[in-house]
């Protein structure tokens, strides 16, 4: 078992602070209050946007298992993301879910090497697509709230992603690829580093899939979103779906970063911060994102339920 670092202290003291400064700015009386008045039906509404949004990832991940030649069903994917969902919590980050999408892949393909390699291919496009998303989300922003110094920041975020994305659809990820290869020892890393530079040549003959993936991104933001917006009707606060849409994938985009454990407290503080601007309360946005994260939690413990039932199945070989 990995030992407690100081890196890991510090992400579990970031969660304790910004968890405990945002409750106390709130008011905890006025937290608690906030939830007297749920309108329960949407949170159980919510479970459709976020079922559809991991169909979307289980198919833009598709993708680039057949870019690998790794032939299996969206269906099966799907229930996988699901599971990977749960580890993802289980673990620090991310990737709990993607060792798990790896480890258990046993039961649609023999070379697990290759699905190694259409994870990290469906990361990058997603990062990307995601900074892309945001930036032009920020550039909005900056629109209605005239910040110019946001705005430089989301042009950059523009061009960096769009540059990224562009530099996918030719040789050049492929050439550094195996330059890099070459620079290390040789070993099963390196082998690998190599044999992804060939699946980096592959993905840049394949501009088409690339789009298909980048557009799927931006389909799975929008429809996260969509569950997210299930949090506000569920308090009976109005506020348009469209700001909602275009501020959620902020959010998301901060979870990500390694500051704290699994995003707990910076993203609820981002939520708070940015929904108060818009004319929220500091207690219905700090409710709204408590909610959204208990029931994420709930959702992706689900998967952990799947994973008991379908374990024996998952051993299979194909």
């Amino acid at each position: 078992m990995r030992e407690f670092s100081g890196a890991d202290f510090l992400r579990v003291l970031v969660t304790l602070v910004t968890l405990g400064a945002i409750i106390w700015w709130v008011g905890p009386r006025e937290l608690v209050a906030a939830f007297s008045g749920v309108i329960w039906i949407w949170v159980i509404i919510r479970i459709v946007p976020y079922l559809a949004s991991l169909w979307i990832q289980a198919w833009r991940w598709k993708l680039f298992l057949h870019l690998e030649g790794i032939v299996t069903d969206t269906n099966r994917l799907f229930r996988r993301i699901w599971m990977s969902r749960f580890f993802a919590h289980m673990l620090p980050g991310s990737v709990g879910g993607d060792i798990f999408r790896i480890v258990e892949s046993g039961d649609y393909s023999g070379n697990r090497v290759g699905v190694a390699r259409s994870v990290i291919l469906d990361r990058v496009v997603a990062l990307a697509s995601l900074i892309l998303y945001t930036s032009i989300a920020c550039l909005v922003w900056v629109a209605y709230r005239n910040w110019s110094a946001l705005g430089f920041i989301a042009a950059l975020g523009v061009a960096g992603s769009s540059l990224g994305l562009w530099l996918l659809a030719t040789e050049f990820p492929r050439y550094a690829a195996r330059w890099f290869a070459e620079k290390l020892p040789e070993g099963r890393f390196g082998n690998f580093v190599s044999q992804l530079a060939d699946s980096l040549s592959d993905l840049a003959g394949r501009p088409f899939l690339l789009l298909a993936a980048a557009l799927a991104t931006i389909a799975f933001n929008v429809t996260w979103a969509i569950g997210s917006y299930c949090g506000f009707l569920a308090f009976d606060l109005t506020i348009s779906p469209l700001l909602v849409i275009m501020i959620m994938p902020v959010v998301l985009a901060v979870t990500a970063l390694p500051v704290s454990v699994n995003g707990l407290g910076v993203s609820e503080g981002v939520f708070v911060l940015v929904f108060v601007a818009l004319g929220l309360q500091p207690a219905e946005a700090a409710a709204v994102a408590i909610l959204l994260r208990v029931t994420g939690l709930l959702m992706s413990a689900l998967g952990g339920l799947l994973y008991l039932v379908e374990r024996r199945r998952i051993a299979t070989p194909p």
